[in-house]
């Protein structure tokens, strides 16, 4: 990976960045470490970080110095070492987790990046150092922060090279294959392309005298789990050619807690089995799911008689949320809270209860319309005979009338 790769480059940068941490996420059983957040500070030729744990993992903070003239902190989604990678069989996928590039001194001069440990390391904990092709990384360690007491090669204990472009899925920072570039840890002093080098040296197995745009490839990396506390790490970093970046990683082994519980229908009858497809989702204590390495929502299934187990990071300090997801015609209670601080928190139990579907009311019925007299001879309405009468004894009186006034008139 190169410069123009980095997700968030702060090169000349002068302040302070938080990167923001990534997501929680379970510990599955290709995922057993945790890994820190980084902070940045400082500009060119005097840059600084800090790398932070989650408290579960019991490793105090590391700091960084380099006088490095390039530092950024990308974020892991396109440049990582995945599950299927040596470093990722120990620690898990480092996908969505950040991690460092840095770059050399002023003037292509190798840059000494110095990380500093506040105190003991948890056992099995590990770092890799990655994208190291056309280019060296020189490992020195000491036990002691004035750097009397030198680690050796052994217990710096290195463990092996690879290339972390096979992984699959292959992260988007990997060029055109092939991917069978891997670097060399160096045991004794040897030449190679025309540079010495001395025992600790991670350095780039590109071929001497290949052009250097065929030096620059994708992947190779190596990996270390030192054997014993270290208070002090230097990396001497050269460049054979060109302008590259080296990448740091840390990790730390993950106290798992393994939370089981039974799902139960409190209105069945005892023994009723548990339907199909239901499935317990992990959240976080503010309603977000924990995420697994492909960043999809940690699941498990539930067995016939409501039984369900899973594994994740213990947390001492921040809750874990359970939630049924039941399948259709069920409906599930609301998530309740585990504390899961030990290996084995006490099982807990949640319920679902079946869809009680309420039929609609039937519409309401509509009174008969009164039926309607006919004339038994003429057939005619009601209302129509009613008219002929009035009209029929109406005439009469006006015929009266006029008789009336002839009479009138003859006396």
């Amino acid at each position: 990976m190169r410069r123009g790769a980095a997700l968030l480059s702060i090169v000349g940068f002068a302040g302070t960045l938080a990167l923001a941490g990534p997501p929680a996420r379970a510990v599955l059983p290709d995922q057993v470490g945790v890994f820190p957040t980084w902070s940045i500070s400082g500009a060119a030729g005097g840059f600084g970080a800090t790398a932070t744990f989650p408290a579960s993992a019991a490793f105090a903070p590391v700091t960084v110095a380099t006088d490095a003239t390039s530092v950024s902190g990308p974020s892991g989604v396109t440049g990582f070492l995945g599950a299927s990678t040596a470093f990722g069989q120990s620690f898990g996928s480092t996908r969505s987790q950040p991690y460092l590039n840095i770059g050399t001194a002023a003037g292509q001069a190798a840059s000494t990046t110095t990380l500093s440990f506040a105190g003991g390391q948890p056992d099995g904990w590990g770092f890799a150092l990655g994208d190291v092709d056309a280019d060296w990384v020189l490992v020195r360690a000491w036990a002691d922060a004035a750097r009397t007491s030198p680690l050796t090669l052994d217990q710096l204990g290195f463990q092996s090279v690879g290339n972390y472009c096979t992984n699959v899925p292959k992260p988007g920072s990997c060029a055109a294959a092939p991917y069978t570039d891997q670097p060399v840890w160096v045991i004794a002093p040897e030449t190679f392309d025309g540079v010495l080098y001395q025992p600790g040296t991670l350095r780039g197995n590109s071929l001497p005298g290949a052009p250097a745009a065929t030096r620059d490839t994708s992947g190779a990396y190596g990996w270390f789990a030192p054997t014993t506390d270290v208070a002090v790490i230097e990396l001497l970093y050269g460049a054979r050619d060109g302008f590259p970046l080296f990448q740091l990683w840390l990790a730390s082994p993950a106290p798992k807690a393994t939370i089981t519980g039974t799902v139960t229908i409190p209105s069945q009858p005892e023994g009723t089995p548990v339907p199909e497809n239901t499935v317990i989702q992990l959240n976080n204590g503010d309603g977000t799911p924990v995420l697994n390495a492909e960043d999809l929502p940690v699941q498990v299934p539930v067995a016939g008689d409501g039984s369900f187990s899973l594994e994740t990071e213990q947390r001492p300090d921040e809750p874990y949320e359970l939630v049924v997801l039941p399948p259709a015609g069920f409906s599930a209670l609301p998530p309740i809270t585990v504390i899961a601080d030990s290996a084995t928190p006490a099982p807990v139990t949640l319920e679902i209860a079946p869809v009680v579907v309420i039929p609609p009311a039937p519409p309401a019925e509509q009174p008969a319309a009164a039926e309607t007299p006919e004339l038994a001879e003429s057939g005619a309405e009601p209302a129509s005979a009613g008219l002929a009468l009035a009209l029929v004894v109406l005439g009469g009186a006006l015929l009266g009338l006029r008789a009336s006034r002839r009479q009138a008139r003859s006396h």
